[in-house]
């Protein structure tokens, strides 16, 4: 059972950085074709790209590609699902409204 969670991991692994070395290709690809004949500039190589991809997911904060969206979103909201578990249809209901109500008082006191 160890062996096919080593591989299985060792596997996704594999394939994120593959996936990886692809997007960076990509953004290489796309800047060395487009940039160059719109602004001028120069062309640059597949590392240059990959701090292209660094930078761009740095500043715009997501850094964590499917690791962060898996555990980020799940674990963030994994709270509301374990107290919703043993209720009713309707006091669900009833517990969503009160969460989106509070959630638009918190919105709008933010606005004013």
């Amino acid at each position: 059972m160890k062996k096919k969670n080593c591989f299985r991991i060792t596997l996704h692994v594999i394939g994120g950085i593959v996936i990886m070395a692809l997007f960076v290709a990509a953004i290489m690809g796309l800047w060395n074709l487009l940039i160059p004949t719109i602004t001028g500039w120069s062309c640059i190589n597949y590392w240059q790209a990959l701090g292209l991809a660094v930078l761009f997911r740095l500043l715009t904060g997501h850094f964590g590609g499917h690791f962060g969206r898996h555990f980020g979103h799940r674990g963030r909201h994994r709270h509301l699902h374990e107290r919703m578990h043993g209720m009713s249809r309707e006091e669900r209901k009833e517990f969503i409204m009160k969460r989106l109500n509070k959630f638009s008082d918190e919105q709008a006191n933010y606005e004013e």
